[in-house]
């Protein structure tokens, strides 16, 4: 009978420590990512947040904007404190531009 020539032992468990350490640090570098994108993740929530408030706020002062500047605030605030009031009438004068000669 013939001998079956065997694997020498230190090559079977350098492969299989070399699978192992394989798997583990594919494992460590894929946990690695999945926590990285997650993290990206929570800070991209977090910007869009940030500037849904902030677009409302936009809008907010633009609406105050457009009510102070409207005429009829600007009518309040030019009788309340500069003592103006709507002309009458008889206070108005219209003035007729002529032509230069």
């Amino acid at each position: 009978m013939r001998r079956r020539r065997q694997k020498p032992n230190w090559l079977l468990s350098g492969l299989l420590s070399f699978g192992c350490i394989s798997l583990t640090l594919s494992m460590v570098l894929t946990s690695k990512r999945q926590s990285s994108t997650a993290e990206l993740l929570q800070a991209r929530a977090q910007v869009e947040r940030d500037v849904d408030s902030f677009m409302s706020e936009r809008d907010e002062l633009r609406r105050r904007i457009q009510y102070l500047e409207g005429r009829s605030r600007i009518s309040q605030v030019a009788e309340q404190i500069l003592g103006m009031h709507k002309p009458e009438a008889s206070e108005m004068v219209i003035l007729s531009v002529g032509l230069l000669p």
